[in-house]
C-alpha cells in the first residue's frame, strides 16, 4: 500500500491532538483532495 503525501506539519499537529498516524494522513488526504477539487470546480 503506497503512504499517500500529505503536509508533514498539519501531520504532526494531528498526531499532537491523540490522532493515530493512520488516521491523521487519511483524514488531510482526503481533505486536501475535496479542496482541490473544490477549487477547480468553483
Amino acid at each position: 500500500m503506497v503512504v499517500p503525501e500529505v503536509d508533514k506539519k498539519l501531520l504532526e499537529e494531528l498526531e499532537s491532538m491523540g490522532f493515530s498516524t493512520a488516521r491523521a494522513t487519511r483524514a488531510l488526504h482526503f481533505s486536501e483532495y475535496q479542496v482541490d477539487r473544490v477549487d477547480t470546480h468553483a
